[in-house]
């Protein structure tokens, strides 16, 4: 199990994220949406330091690498809009 935390440390974030986020759902512990929301920033900044520190890039970032953030963009993008089609709002 350490072995497989050691090679995909993304998994161990993103469960104590996911953990974290079912207890507030299931109503076994009671924090406002704020209070989640502060702790997702948080523990997404923490965990990510952790992750980068963990992993060594197999590319550079290349024309291939530019055209996959332009493609990572244009997802979080039309994400923002199917959620704006849904009635999701943001403060």
């Amino acid at each position: 199990m350490l072995e497989r935390i050691r090679n995909e440390p993304a998994v161990l974030a993103g469960a104590v994220v996911a953990v974290l986020n079912a207890l507030v759902l299931l109503d076994l512990v009671s924090l406002s949406a704020e209070q989640v929301g502060g702790i997702n920033v948080a523990l997404a900044a923490v965990l990510g330091l952790f992750v980068r520190a963990s992993v060594t890039p197999t590319r550079t970032l290349d024309e291939r690498g530019a055209v996959d953030v332009v493609l990572m963009l244009l997802v979080a993008v039309l994400l923002g809009v199917v959620l704006l089609l849904f009635g999701v709002t943001f403060k």
